[in-house]
């Protein structure tokens, strides 16, 4: 048997098979070892880049972390160089949902504190501040940051600073104190301790990044000059650019460096001019302003973001003239708006914003129609509609046409003398006046008036003097004349008694219209009127309603005559009112007022047959005129004592200051706060019946709540800027605030019960809150 050589070339059968496969393994398996060795060269590549990034990151040279706030602090420089001065930049981080403030924190909050201990001619200047954004609260308005803030310090160390430390190395000591706030408010603290190696001042790199924006967000040099304008009530920004820079800004807003300055809450309406713009806001209360006006102009440009300017006014004395709007205040910046978001608070350049409103036109209509009616069955309204009645069942005699006619001749008066009262009220306001339903009632010479005129009425429906057709329209013919002259006059009467009386569903429909057009505005008073005449009118021209009115006879004349009972004690109401405005000279002056009144009267019916004893009582009428002009003057200048048209209870209460509130608001304190008026008929009615229940004071006094009350009898205009907070024209106004949230607006009409069931429920709610936040503050920690 022979064997044949092995050849190493030659390939079986079987071999020649399997050989496709084995070079597509081999070729697998090198492009797979490529692929990884490229995967891992690129994930190293990765890697040590993720390296390289962290370590330029800046690492804070001290961190401390509160409850609701962490605090750090970097150094721009690697080292320090004597006599060369470097930037520390102090980080302060709220948790979610809270803030801290600017160096001027608004009407609340508070401004921080940074103390730094330092070797001796180691300098630290006062903290530079980024451009705040506005943070409204309730009534108030706050300056302050929702995020991270970093504050810069100037550091200045002196030529000699080797000779002064130890070690070549600068001690850095601060003890820092803020207050963040969100529903609540903390104070927080920190001390943090560091030191930075002596050198040759090079800055660190890895702080490149971190105070390039830290001073991106600080006010830039105002591009602009700047002329600020005080009358003691408004002051006024004049601005001079050029008419391009002007063409881009679309809202603008002043925070000052003075916190006691302005009315921070108060709307600031801007208007454009052909060099520059204007801005107009109040001055806070008793504020004189000396020197130059520092601040921060905050702009928004239509074509970017917005910006920040420090500005510097010199000031002077002249007139202000009052915006021609009313632009609202309590907005927040949200970001950087654009155009076409709109801020409340800041005002269109060109023009003043008007706040927007919920309620709507129709809405509001209709609730000023509602309010009206129900206005007929206030205690100030009913003697009058009780007259009005009267009179048509007097003349009912006459027909349906006299009634339709009568009837719609008390409509008109009392729609011609609301609208007349919506213009002079609208007129103030456009003026700056801060007016509302009942204003006229501030007026001492007002009360006066009403008080003779109900007076002559009084006397006249007793039946202790008839007045001829002179006196027809005012006295008389507003009670007896059953023409159309008397219907007329019965509903401008109406309207006048109607002032210090609120209906439900008033204060809302009339707070709306204050902040809408002229138009819209009377349109909506148009609408109270119709509803305060619609009884009047519906019973002149409905034959069933017309069909339930008694028929006339000799019960007229008693009834007549009791009417003036009500309105005798309307009077005495107005001389209570005016005695809380005047003091007991008003009081004084009122009631002789009432006696020259009813001694012209009655010459007038006794004298008027003779010559002679007509000239007397001229003579007569004349002297007395004469004197009580000369001395009322002084008699009736108003001289208010706060407090007194609030009822006096068991529960102590405090007048009304927006500065009090804040404490007790930021204490975490519960505040009942209402706003009342000696003449506000509704607000009365509420404090004796609601307020002044001794179980309604024992459930205050038992749950520690704060009473503070804000008195309206005479003008206000502090009081005034919160009723429009609100959404209210005018008194009454009833808040409860459980801490620095919003509040809880009872309703106009006050019962025990209600007051007790409203305040328990936001108790409970605010208690709810709390615990929630416990809660989820205890589960974030675990």
């Amino acid at each position: 048997m022979c064997s044949r050589a092995s050849d190493p070339q030659a390939e079986t059968p079987g071999h020649a098979q399997l050989r496709p496969a084995l070079d597509r393994a081999a070729f697998k398996l090198t492009r797979d070892r490529r692929i990884s060795g490229a995967m891992t060269r690129s994930l190293i590549s990765l890697f040590l880049l993720v390296l390289s990034m962290a370590a330029q990151a800046q690492t804070p040279q001290a961190v401390v972390e509160n409850d609701n706030t962490t605090v750090r602090v970097y150094s721009e420089v690697a080292s320090v160089a004597p006599g060369e001065p470097f930037w520390l930049g102090v980080e302060l981080d709220p948790s979610t949902g809270w803030h801290t403030y600017w160096r001027n924190p608004g009407d609340s909050g508070m401004t921080n504190a940074l103390a730094w201990t330092l070797p001796e001619g180691v300098t630290a200047a006062p903290p530079l501040y980024p451009v705040p954004a506005r943070l409204p609260l309730g009534p108030l308005m706050n300056y302050g940051y929702k995020g991270a803030a970093t504050l810069l310090v100037r550091v200045t160390p002196p030529d000699d600073l080797g000779q002064r430390v130890a070690g070549d190395r600068l001690p850095v000591v601060l003890a820092a104190d803020w207050l963040v706030c969100a529903d609540i408010c903390v104070p927080e603290s920190a001390r943090l301790s560091f030191s930075l190696p002596l050198g040759d001042g090079a800055a660190d790199p890895a702080a490149a990044e971190r105070f390039a924006g830290a001073r991106a967000a600080l006010p830039g040099a105002s591009p602009w000059t700047a002329q600020a304008v005080s009358d003691g009530e408004r002051l006024r920004l004049d601005v001079t650019t050029a008419t391009a820079a002007l063409a881009t800004v679309t809202e603008a807003y002043f925070f000052p460096r003075d916190a006691m300055l302005i009315d921070h809450a108060a709307g600031q309406a801007v208007s454009a001019g052909e060099d520059g713009f204007s801005l107009t806001v109040p001055l806070a209360a008793g504020v004189e302003p000396e020197g130059p006006v520092r601040g921060l102009l905050k702009v928004w440009p239509a074509d970017g973001p917005a910006r920040g300017y420090a500005l510097t006014a010199a000031l002077e004395q002249g007139p202000v003239a009052a915006p021609a709007g009313t632009p609202s205040a309590q907005a927040a910046d949200v970001g950087d708006r654009g155009a076409g978001d709109q801020g409340a608070g800041a005002s269109t350049v060109g023009g003043a914003g008007a706040p927007g409103a919920d309620l709507g036109v129709l809405t509001a209509l209709a609730f000023a129609l509602v309010g009206g009616v129900l206005l007929n069955l206030m205690p100030c309204v009913f003697p009058v509609l009780s007259l009005k009645a009267l009179a048509m069942v007097q003349g009912g005699q006459r027909g349906a046409r006299h009634r339709r006619v009568e009837g719609a001749a008390y409509t008109v008066g009392v729609l011609v003398s609301m609208l007349a009262l919506a213009g002079v009220l609208l007129a103030l306001k456009a003026a700056g006046q801060s007016v509302g339903w009942g204003f006229q009632l501030q007026n001492p010479w007002i009360i006066l008036g009403l008080i003779l005129v109900l007076f002559a009425v009084g006397l006249n429906l007793a039946g202790l003097v008839s007045v001829g057709g002179r006196f027809a329209g005012v006295g008389q013919g507003l009670t007896q004349r059953s023409g159309p002259v008397g219907a007329f006059f019965t509903g401008v009467l109406a309207t006048v008694v109607a002032t210090p009386c609120t209906a439900p569903f008033m204060a809302v429909a009339l707070g709306f219209a204050l902040t809408q057009t002229a138009g819209v505005a009377l349109a909506v008073f148009a609408a109270l009127g119709l509803g305060l005449a619609l009884p009047i009118l519906a019973i002149s021209t409905i034959p069933p309603l017309a069909a339930v009115l008694p028929r006339p006879g000799a019960w007229m004349e008693v009834f007549k005559q009791a009417l003036a009972f009500p309105v005798f004690l309307t009077v005495v109401w107005l001389v209570w009112v005016l005695g809380i405005q005047t003091g007991a000279d008003g009081v004084a002056a009122a009631l002789a007022a009432m006696v020259l009144l009813a001694f012209m009267v009655w010459m007038a019916r006794v004298w008027g047959g003779s010559a002679a004893w007509r000239g007397v009582g001229v003579v007569l009428a004349l002297v007395g005129t004469v004197a009580w002009v000369m001395a009322a003057p002084v008699t009736l200048a108003s001289r208010p004592v706060a407090g007194q048209a609030a009822s006096a209870g068991a529960v102590a209460q405090q007048p009304f200051s927006r500065d009090r509130l804040e404490a007790l608001r930021a204490a975490g304190e519960p505040v009942f706060v209402y706003f009342t008026a000696a003449w506000c008929i509704t607000c009365q009615v509420n404090e004796r019946v609601a307020l002044a229940a001794p179980r309604v004071e024992r459930f205050l006094a038992e749950r520690d709540i704060h009473v503070l009350v804000g008195d309206w009898t005479s003008r206000d205009d502090r009081i005034g800027r919160v009723l429009r907070r609100y959404g209210r024209s005018g008194v009454p106004l009833y808040l409860f605030f459980t801490g620095p949230g919003e509040p809880v607006i009872l309703p106009q009409i006050l019962t025990p019960e209600g007051v007790m069931d409203d305040i328990s429920a936001a108790l409970a709610a605010a208690e709810a809150a709390v615990s929630g936040s416990r809660a989820d503050a205890a589960s974030s920690m675990r």
